[in-house]
């Protein structure tokens, strides 16, 4: 089974290049819908840095602090980023 940060990516990949041609075409597309696709985008990225975040949580400190804790951790940083 792929990775599904690889999916991810790939799905970001997409929004960027469709993005791409809406600013290259932006009289067919409109100002409001390129900068909602701008947000689209901010979002996948920020998704995906706290999944890779949390990864990582989950693999450096699961020996060290109890599984618990790691949730409490992964919860603060969610809230921060929004």
């Amino acid at each position: 089974m792929a990775d599904p940060n690889i999916i991810r990516i790939n799905k970001i990949a997409g929004q960027v290049t469709g993005l791409k041609i809406m600013c290259e075409n932006p009289d067919n597309y409109g100002t409001l819908n390129i900068i909602t696709q701008i947000s689209a985008v901010i979002g996948a990225l920020k998704g995906l840095s706290l999944n890779l975040l949390s990864e990582h949580i989950d693999q450096v400190a699961t020996d060290k602090i109890n599984e618990t804790a790691i949730s409490d951790i992964n919860l603060i940083v969610q809230r921060m980023v929004k």
